[in-house]
This record gives structure tokens, C-alpha cells and sequence, in this order.
């Protein structure tokens, strides 16, 4: 253990230990204000890395590059795992990027977003071509009655077929 009762500050004055009767020790509403303070930097840090994180997985899925895109968007969504707009951008960059690989994960995403926003009609509509292919009809049947209750049109009929 090291003595640091020596060391001096810039006026070249020794510095007192911590628990010396010399210290001085907080208000306690000084302390409180500052892990107020603290607390709404890291609240504003986190909501702006989700946002540097997401925009990073955007950049490298535009480049191609796959790996780093797929690995910025799961950190972004460390930070805040219900956040709709990197679901979805994750979800669509996966459906760009479908192989046999990421299907699971891709699914995985859209009824993520799913639970965060269960009328989201994208979500619903990969939801439910993916009961179809598994043969699942009850469930593709409750999806379909779900997305048409919402958004009754042609347009999504058609993207179900």
C-alpha cells in the first residue's frame, strides 16, 4: 500500500488524507446534486451511443460489411433493447442480408419488435410468412387477423402472398 499523505497539489502545500479532521466532508445535498447530475450524463451518454452505434451498424451495412454492421446494432441495442428504430433497422438489414445463417435471429427481431409495438405491420407480416413456411396456421391465422384488423388493405394482402 502506498502513503500518498506526502504528495503535494499545485500550491505545493501537502494535501490532508481523506479522513483527516482537517477534510472536509460533503453536504449531503452536494452529494446528492451531483449523482443527480451524473446520472442525466450518463442518461444522456447511453441515449446518444444507442444513436452512434446504430448509425455506425447503418454505415457498415451500406458498405457491406456484415459483421461489424450485425455487431453495432447489437450494441446499440445493449444500451436499449426496446428501441423501435434500431429493431427495425436491424430487422431490415437482416432480411437485406437473409441466409440460413441469420433467419433464426431475423425472426427473433421482428417478434422483438413485436412485443415492444404488437400492430408494427412489417414485423406481423415476417411473423406470419414465417408461421406459414413452419405450417403453423393457428398462429398465422391469429397474425393475419391481427394485421388486417389494423391495416386493411390490398396492398397487404398482397405482400402475404
Amino acid at each position: 500500500m502506498y502513503d500518498f499523505s506526502g504528495v503535494v497539489n499545485k500550491s505545493h502545500k501537502a494535501l490532508p488524507p481523506p479522513n483527516s479532521p482537517t477534510s472536509k466532508p460533503k453536504a449531503p445535498s452536494q452529494v446528492t446534486n451531483c449523482k443527480g447530475i451524473v446520472e442525466k450524463i450518463y442518461v444522456e451518454l447511453d441515449e446518444k451511443a444507442v444513436l452512434a452505434y446504430a448509425n455506425k451498424g447503418a454505415l457498415y451495412a451500406k458498405k457491406q460489411d456484415i459483421n461489424k454492421a450485425h455487431e453495432f446494432y447489437n450494441k446499440a441495442l445493449e444500451i436499449d433493447p426496446n428501441n423501435i428504430q434500431v429493431l427495425e433497422n436491424k430487422m431490415d438489414f437482416l432480411f437485406e442480408n437473409m441466409n440460413e445463417h441469420n433467419e433464426k435471429e431475423f425472426i427473433d427481431t421482428a417478434k422483438r419488435i413485436l412485443e415492444v409495438n404488437p400492430e408494427h405491420p412489417n414485423a406481423l407480416i415476417y411473423v406470419i410468412q414465417k408461421y406459414l413456411k413452419d405450417q403453423d396456421l393457428e398462429n398465422a391465422l391469429n397474425g393475419i387477423k391481427k394485421l388486417f384488423a389494423n391495416y386493411h388493405s390490398e396492398s397487404i394482402a398482397i405482400q402475404l402472398l
